[in-house]
């Protein structure tokens, strides 16, 4: 199960209806991304939300059709700014 929260970080529910669950990373660059298959069409997921596995939080940073009509995401691993980022 994954849960999703909006651009605020305010929890709107789960993803139980996926398939296709990958995490890969970067070799040159370090960076590590979570991919998957949306497989329900009731739900909107928009680009900047945040997804949590029981891992690891991610964010939505691309978002496309599959060839059989669901929704493919692929997510950034979301790191927090540290303290001195925020001025």
């Amino acid at each position: 199960m994954l849960k999703i929260y909006d651009t605020n970080h305010n929890a709107i529910g789960h993803i139980v209806k996926y398939k296709d669950l990958k995490v890969a990373s970067d070799v040159t660059t370090g960076d590590q991304t979570l991919s998957f298959t949306y497989m329900a069409r009731h739900h909107e997921i928009c680009e900047e939300y945040y997804i949590e596995t029981q891992d690891a939080e991610y964010v939505v940073k691309e978002k496309s059709v599959s060839t059989d009509g669901f929704l493919s995401f692929v997510c950034l691993l979301y790191t927090s700014p540290s303290p001195r980022d925020r001025g």
